[in-house]
């Protein structure tokens, strides 16, 4: 919304150095809450304006949450395929709507980092685990909601995995 770009217009003029708004605002943390999303606009905007870098933000959302919905869907089974197709109905939600963009940009992400997390367990592939890290780090500045949903499923896998171990440890012996 026009708040953020207001925000990000602000933030990218202090971050250039500018004396604009010097006297009004000053930068606190490199890292504010929400970083992602402002950075993404103060780039985008530096080669479309604003106001597209706003609708490039929403394509981008659209296109994680689409083909992260798949890649997990393909991670988690054979009807990955098909199963992906469920998605079509939510990419245009009530959060998207409303403007929530980081919410969005960290749910197509949190898919995208649990679809990585599932392949580097049945892979065991360092790879897939640096790009599980690196995911969750940019969910961290992007929104914490869909990151406690990272961590409730992945909490949840390791206990499932533990106990499936454990009883086939006392079944073997």
């Amino acid at each position: 919304g026009s708040l953020h770009l207001y925000y990000a217009s602000v933030l990218g003029s202090l971050l250039s150095g500018s004396k604009h708004f010097a006297p009004y605002y000053f930068i606190r943390h490199i890292l504010p809450p929400y970083a992602l999303h402002y950075y993404f606009l103060i780039a985008a905007a530096h080669f479309f304006g604003y106001v597209m870098a706003d609708k490039l933000l929403v394509c981008l959302i659209f296109i994680l949450t689409a083909f992260g919905f798949r890649y997990l869907a393909r991670c988690l089974g054979p009807g990955g395929d098909l199963v992906s197709l469920f998605i079509l109905p939510l990419l245009l939600n009530w959060p998207l709507g409303m403007g929530f963009y980081n919410y969005c940009l960290a749910i197509g992400m949190a898919l995208w980092a649990l679809g990585f997390w599932y392949r580097a367990v049945q892979k065991h592939s360092h790879g897939l685990w640096l790009a599980f890290l690196g995911t969750v780090i940019l969910v961290v500045l992007t929104h914490p909601v869909p990151l406690a949903f990272i961590y409730v499923l992945v909490g949840v896998d390791v206990v499932w995995r533990f106990f499936q171990n454990w009883r086939r440890r006392e079944a073997g012996a």
